[in-house]
């Protein structure tokens, strides 16, 4: 899973990630270089294959970190953290 483009520029940052398996929920948290939340985005259902998910987020420009989580019955199953930058 990657965050791109990188940096993200006039259009927002896309969330692409290859999936194996079935999952009941994908969330992305943002968080600034100083660790403030920035953006959540959720998708309620996740199927296998590879997906872009564009996140409907508004960020200034500036360095992000982010954590990708996967769960299946309320149990996180993967996870995967990652920085990105917006330069706009």
């Amino acid at each position: 899973a990657a965050i791109a483009p990188n940096p993200a520029t006039t259009s927002g940052p896309v969330l692409w990630m290859e999936v194996r398996g079935a999952f009941d929920r994908l969330t992305v948290r943002i968080f600034t270089a100083s660790g403030r939340r920035a953006g959540f985005w959720e998708s309620p259902s996740v199927v296998p294959g590879l997906a872009a998910y564009p996140l409907d987020i508004n960020l200034g420009n500036g360095i992000y970190q982010y954590l990708i989580e996967v769960e299946t019955e309320g149990h996180a199953k993967a996870r995967k953290a990652g920085t990105f930058f917006v330069i706009r």
